[in-house]
């Protein structure tokens, strides 16, 4: 999947709710609990903006070099995840990144 991530201007969908996110960090990985789904999703970092999809990672591991828990919202449009911390920071993870500007 390849990421892309923006610190410009996006329209928060009026129907998604804000969400906790604790997001783990450890060597190669990221992942990201999201409380109001109870759902933990687990990535493998193979390139400066590509990561790999690990649904067998089911909860970080006991030792994590990181972890923060912020306000975000997390909505999906054909098969394109987002993630905004706010409207002028956000991620996008799809099979196709953003063109650069």
């Amino acid at each position: 999947m390849d990421v892309t991530y923006g610190e410009t201007a996006i329209a928060i969908p009026p129907d998604v709710k804000q969400t906790e996110i604790t997001t783990y960090l450890w060597p190669g990985f990221l992942g990201e609990y999201d409380h109001a789904t109870s759902e933990f999703i687990a990535w493998k970092l193979v390139g400066p903006s590509r990561w790999v999809l690990r649904p067998d990672i089911m909860v970080p591991p006991y030792s994590c070099l990181g972890h923060e828990t912020t306000t975000a919202w997390r909505w999906s449009i054909s098969d394109v995840q987002w993630l905004a911390l706010g409207q002028s920071l956000w991620r996008r993870i799809g099979q196709t990144a953003l063109p650069e500007t």
